[in-house]
C-alpha cells in the first residue's frame, strides 16, 4: 500500500537485517520492534532514541513511526531500518493501521514495544491482529491527567484500557504514574511496572552554552533564568510570568528567556506586555537544542502541572544548574527540595518568586545545589534504567 508520508528505509546492520525478514526460527537475533505514533517534538522521541542507543547491537531492532525527526535521523546514521506510516495524528490512523498491520505481519517480530499516546492503543489491537505474541505498552504521557470534562474522560479511559490489557506489561515512568494506574486498573497489578525514563548522563559540550550567551547576547552582569518546554496549558507559564514580576523589582539584574511555542504562545505574549515585564523577559520561540540554553543559564524554572517523568529537571542537573519547579507528578521524582533545586507547590506565585529571588541572589546556594544535582541525576543514567529493560525483555521473550 503506497501512500504519500510511506516511507521503509532498507539499511543494514548485519546478515539477519534483510528485507522482507527471515521467519522466526531462522533469525540469529530476536527482533524487537518499536513504535512511536510521531517523530515529532518532546521528550519522547528523544527517550525512544536512548532505547535504540542501548538495544540496537543486541537486538534485531526496527522502528516504526510517523513523521519525521531525531529518530528517523539517527536510525539512517546507524543503519537502523526504519518504517515511516501515516500515523502521526489521530485522524491518519483511520487508514494508518492498514499498512502497519502489513508489515507487523511480514516483520513477525518478538516483541512490540509501544510508546506513547495513541500509538498504544492502535499498537496493540493491530499488534494483536498480526499476530504479535509479546506485546510491552510504556506509558510515556499518560492520558488520565486530563480527565477534566466527560469526553475526555471516556476518551482516555479508552486510550489506556486497551493497551493496558492487550499488552503483557505496563512500564510506569513515574512512582505518581505507577500509583494512578494501580487505582484506575485494580485487577491488573500484575501487568505493572515502575522504570523511569533512561537519561544520557554525557555531559552537553560547552561551546552550545558559549555560542548561546554569544548570539542572544546574554550579558555576565545578569542572572541568566531560562524556562524550555511548549507553550501549552499543561505547561502554565502564565505563573511563573506572574512571579516574574516581583523577581523583577526585587533583582533587577535578573533576565528571563522562555523558549518554545505552542497554543498558548500569543497569549504568554500579551500577558508580559500587560504585566510590564517585556524588558527582563524575552520568548526566543522553538529551539533545537533547549539543553544548550539549559547550560547557559544561571537557573531553570519549570512550572508544568503534571509530566510523564520531565527531561527538563535532569537536564537541569546534568549542567549543574538549580531548578525551582512545581511540586508535581512526574517532577519531584527527579528533584529533592532543599538539596539540588526547590519544589514549589503549584500555582504558589509568591512562593515561587521567591525561590527564585533566593537563587538569585545567592552564588553560593546556585553552586551546592548545581554539584548536588550531578550526583542525583546518576540514578536515572542509561546503563541503570537499561539493565531494568533488558532483564524484563529476556524475560518476556528469551535471550
Amino acid at each position: 500500500m503506497e501512500l504519500p508520508e510511506y516511507e521503509v528505509a532498507m539499511n543494514t546492520i548485519s546478515e539477519n537485517t534483510e528485507w522482507p525478514p527471515r521467519s522466526n526460527s531462522e533469525r540469529l537475533f530476536k527482533r524487537v520492534c518499536h513504535l512511536i505514533h510521531d517523530d515529532g517534538a518532546g521528550g519522547g522521541p528523544l527517550t525512544v532514541l536512548r532505547h535504540l542507543k542501548y538495544y540496537f547491537r543486541k537486538y534485531d531492532i526496527v522502528l516504526i513511526h510517523g513523521g519525521c525527526g531525531v529518530l528517523q535521523e539517527y536510525c539512517r546514521t546507524e543503519k537502523i531500518r526504519n518504517v515511516r506510516l501515516p500515523i502521526d495524528r489521530l485522524w491518519k490512523c483511520l487508514w494508518g493501521w492498514v499498512p502497519l498491520l502489513i508489515h507487523l505481519r511480514r516483520l513477525q517480530p518478538d516483541l512490540l514495544i509501544l510508546h506513547g499516546q495513541w500509538g498504544a492503543p492502535l499498537g496493540s489491537v493491530v499488534g494483536k491482529l498480526a499476530g504479535v505474541k509479546r506485546m510491552i505498552y510504556i506509558s510515556h504521557w499518560p492520558a488520565f491527567y486530563t480527565d477534566w470534562d466527560l469526553y475526555r474522560v471516556v476518551r482516555n479511559r479508552i486510550a489506556e484500557s486497551i493497551p493496558v490489557h492487550l499488552c503483557d506489561k505496563t512500564i510506569c515512568i513515574s512512582p505518581e504514574n505507577h500509583y494512578q494506574y494501580q487505582i484506575r486498573f485494580p485487577r491488573l497489578q500484575d501487568k505493572f511496572l515502575q522504570i523511569c525514563n533512561p537519561f544520557d548522563i554525557e555531559a552537553p559540550s560547552p561551546s552550545g552554552a558559549v555560542v548561546v550567551r554569544r548570539q542572544f547576547g546574554w550579558s555576565e552582569e545578569h542572572i541568566h533564568v531560562v524556562s524550555v518546554g511548549r507553550l501549552s496549558s499543561q505547561k502554565h507559564v502564565e505563573w511563573l510570568l506572574e512571579s516574574w514580576l516581583e523577581v523583577q523589582k526585587r533583582v533587577p539584574t535578573a533576565r528571563l528567556w522562555i523558549i518554545g511555542s505552542g497554543e498558548d504562545e500569543n497569549h504568554l505574549h500579551s500577558m508580559a506586555v500587560k504585566l510590564e515585564i517585556e524588558r527582563t523577559c524575552t520568548f526566543l520561540g522553538a529551539q533545537k537544542n533547549g539543553v544548550d540554553f539549559i547550560n547557559a543559564s544561571d537557573v531553570v524554572a519549570m512550572t508544568s502541572l503534571y509530566e510523564g517523568h520531565s527531561n527538563v529537571p535532569m537536564e537541569a542537573h546534568l549542567c549543574g544548574k538549580p531548578i525551582v519547579a512545581n511540586s508535581v507528578d512526574g517532577v519531584r521524582v527527579s528533584i529533592t527540595d532543599g538539596i539540588d533545586g526547590f519544589l514549589v507547590s503549584p500555582g504558589d506565585v509568591a512562593a515561587f518568586s521567591r525561590r527564585l529571588v533566593e537563587l538569585c541572589e545567592s552564588v553560593g546556594i546556585r553552586k551546592r545545589m548545581g554539584e548536588q544535582g550531578k550526583t542525583s541525576v546518576l540514578k536515572f543514567s542509561v546503563k541503570i534504567i537499561m539493565e531494568a529493560y533488558s532483564k524484563l525483555i529476556s524475560d518476556l521473550i528469551g535471550e
